[in-house]
Formats: structure tokens, C-alpha cells, sequence
């Protein structure tokens, strides 16, 4: 049995046919969750079993290959107490069920600030919601979400839309609140996971409905996500994402400094000190220099270098801080439409 498949939705850099091109039309592309980002082709190849060509839109996840795998040699998992996001492929690619049949598992996708949450109701339509949704890596945000707010949850019927151009929670509100919840729901117990079953995570991080004040204030964006640092460990990389503990500053000095860290010695810094004032020069959090920028939020809410004017906090472009993150952060002449508009709000710390 040999699977193909890919990981994420297409590139769109030096395709003159610009991003639609690059993803058959579904909106945005790798990095995002709406539909360009995470929806690619896939098939399995397996003569022992498949014996003609078959088609379907069954949305399958690689969550899934570990269930199939265990159903397929009839193994248990050894903690069947633990929660399980996937679904054994098995039925469907023995023929057992229809190439049409709904899947009874719903799917999930959680990247930096954005969460996704889909559900397959058969003939009354894949219903899909979507929190904090981005561009991903494409030029642009296509329309309608190209303006204003993009915090959501915003609600589509795939079957009907698969260009999520409709946003139905309004429209249909019973169902984007069920739908929210059990996204909530869901990502709850990642954290839980994480915590008591993997124990790739403190007890610390799991979240639940208590909130304690913390020192400091956040920066938060018109899409309720916050100016936060990740990965924290020498140094760490800025992106604009979920309001946590690595979201607290303060301005010390005349500087805006991070709270995340016992280290008082980090300060923010570019990725090219050479050429500092320069589109898409990568922000970091290290080891305090003397020729380092001197960053503050200006009166208009943007993050600013005091060595460079008119250049503020912007989305980062270079392909290699990708790898980091999605959401990092550069420099950016501030006339540009994506530059970040703060508000300094009290910081609070779920715990």
C-alpha cells in the first residue's frame, strides 16, 4: 500500500497567473486554512486491494493513517482511553462504503492564531468554520476579507461554496454556535493531551475559564490576535498570533521589552543589522547589543525603530522565516496596507 499526498496548499511566488492560479481557484494558499491552504489531491495505491480507479471527495487527513494503519493489522492502540482526532480509511478503501459516503469523524486544523473546524453532514452539506483566518503566504488577502476584521468564526457550506466566498453564520447561527463550541471543544483537548496523555507540555499550559491579571499590557490587532514571541529560548522569533504569557511587554528604557522571559538582557532586533531600514527585514528577540534599534509603539498603534523612520511592524516575507513561523514579523515601509495597528490593552494570562 503506498499513499501519495502533500502537506499544505500550493506556493503562489513567480506565478504570473497570479495566487488564484496556484490553487485552482480555492481561496488563499499555503500557511492559510481557508480551503487553498489545506485542501490537496491524494491517492492511494494499493492492486491488491484497489483493483480500478476510483474517485472521491471523502475528505481524509493525516490523522487518519495511523487509525487505518492499526485497523488494518488489527492492532489496538495502547491507551484506547485516549482521545483520537482520526478515523480508520479501511471501510472506504476496501469498498465497504460508497466513494460518496459522508465521514462521521469530523476535522480539525490549528496553525499560530487560526483554528478550523469541519463537519460532514452528507447530503445536507460539509459545513466548515473558520477563527483568525489569514493569507498564508500569498501577495494578497482575496475579497471579501480583504477589509476589516478578521476574527470571526466566519461559517461555510463547502459542498455549496468551495470558495468560502458566503460567510452563513448569521444566516445560520444555530449551527455556527454548535459548530464553534465543538471547535472549542476540540482544540481543549489538544491542550488536555498535550498535558496528561503525550506530556509534551507543562500542567501549566492548559487552558481552562480562570484568567489572572499579569504585569505589563498586550498589543492586540484588529483581529484580536497579539504581538507575542515564540519559542523563547535565547532567543525568539515575533509573530502576531494568540494573546498568551509570551504576549506581556512593558517599555523599559524608552524600549518595548518582552515580560516572557527572566532574562532582562532581550531586547527586539533585526535580522540584517548591516542594512536595519530595509523592506522586509526580519524582527527577532535576543541578546540586548549596542547597535541594536531602539522599538516603541508610536501614537497611531504601530510598532516602530527609532533608527528607521517611516518603517514599522509588518507581515514578514522571506520564504526561510517561514519555516519559524507564519505569522512573523519585519519592517515594512509603514504606508503599507499590512503594516500592524496595535491597541495597548491590560495583559491577561489564561491559566
Amino acid at each position: 500500500m503506498i499513499w501519495f499526498t502533500a502537506d499544505n496548499g500550493a506556493h503562489t511566488g513567480g506565478r504570473p497567473s497570479g495566487q488564484l492560479s496556484a490553487m485552482n481557484g480555492l481561496r488563499q494558499c499555503k500557511a492559510s486554512l481557508f480551503e487553498g491552504g489545506i485542501r490537496v489531491p491524494g491517492f492511494v495505491h494499493w492492486p491488491s486491494t484497489i483493483s480500478k480507479n476510483t474517485k472521491t471527495d471523502y475528505a481524509a487527513i493525516t490523522s487518519d493513517f495511523m487509525p487505518t494503519m492499526l485497523d488494518l493489522l488489527g492492532k489496538k492502540h495502547p491507551h484506547p482511553d485516549w482521545k483520537t482526532d482520526g478515523t480508520s480509511l479501511l471501510p472506504l478503501l476496501k469498498g465497504e462504503i460508497s466513494s460518496g459516503s459522508a465521514r462521521e469523524a469530523p476535522l480539525g486544523w490549528h496553525l499560530d492564531a487560526q483554528i478550523a473546524w469541519q463537519e460532514d453532514h452528507g447530503k445536507d452539506g460539509r459545513w466548515k468554520i473558520v477563527v483568525h483566518p489569514n493569507k498564508g503566504q500569498c501577495a494578497d488577502m482575496s475579497p471579501p476579507y480583504n477589509k476589516g476584521s478578521l476574527k470571526g468564526p466566519f461559517l461555510f457550506n463547502l459542498s455549496e461554496d468551495p470558495i468560502e466566498a458566503n460567510d452563513l453564520c448569521k444566516k445560520e447561527k444555530d449551527r455556527c454556535d454548535s459548530m464553534l463550541q465543538a471547535m472549542k471543544d476540540w482544540r481543549d483537548s489538544i491542550d488536555y493531551s498535550a498535558v496528561h496523555e503525550s506530556q509534551c507540555a507543562k500542567t501549566s499550559s492548559l487552558k481552562d475559564s480562570v484568567t489572572a491579571s499579569a504585569e505589563g499590557f498586550s498589543l492586540k490587532s484588529a483581529e484580536g490576535t497579539c504581538l507575542s514571541v515564540r519559542d523563547l529560548v535565547g532567543h525568539g522569533v515575533m509573530e502576531v498570533s494568540e494573546c498568551d504569557e509570551n504576549s506581556r511587554w512593558e517599555i523599559r528604557d524608552g524600549n518595548l521589552k518582552n515580560l516572557a522571559s527572566d532574562k532582562t538582557s532581550l531586547c527586539l532586533k533585526v535580522d540584517n543589522k548591516d542594512s536595519p531600514c530595509t523592506n522586509g527585514n526580519t524582527i527577532w528577540l535576543g541578546l540586548c547589543e549596542k547597535d541594536d534599534p531602539t522599538f516603541s509603539i508610536d501614537s497611531n498603534g504601530r510598532l516602530v525603530a527609532e533608527q528607521c523612520s517611516n518603517f514599522c511592524g509588518a507581515p514578514a516575507t522571506k520564504k526561510d522565516i517561514f519555516t519559524y513561523s507564519h505569522r512573523a514579523v519585519a519592517l515594512a515601509e509603514c504606508s503599507t496596507r499590512d503594516a500592524f495597528v496595535f491597541t495597548k490593552e491590560s495583559a491577561v494570562v489564561t491559566v
